[in-house]
């Protein structure tokens, strides 16, 4: 019972012969690059497709107004303030730690 498993640990253990791969690594990085284009490129596309309908349909005066009243009361928005204080500290001790 013993014999298999000690052969099968020495050919495990054994490094493997060279395997010519004839361009395959190349072909398939290049068809893997393609790929990860292409899902940027759509999923840029949907975000601009999104905005083009949020645009076409949103009336132009209630964005406007919306814009106009956050604009104004971000300004004087005290838990914003403590958020962007907060991230700011963050970042400030990442960049400490990291150094």
């Amino acid at each position: 019972m013993t014999e298999p498993l000690f052969d099968l640990d020495t050919m495990l253990a054994a490094p493997l012969a060279e395997v010519a791969d004839e361009g395959f690594s190349v072909r398939l990085d290049a068809t893997l690059g393609s790929i990860e284009k292409r899902y940027t490129y759509i999923e840029f596309g949907f975000g601009i497709a999104c905005l083009a309908l949020m645009i076409a349909f949103l009336p132009a005066t209630g964005l406007a107004r919306t814009a106009e009243v956050l604009a104004l009361n971000l300004g004087s928005s005290v838990p914003l303030a403590i958020a962007c204080a907060v991230l700011a500290l963050t970042q400030s001790l990442a960049r400490v730690l990291a150094d």
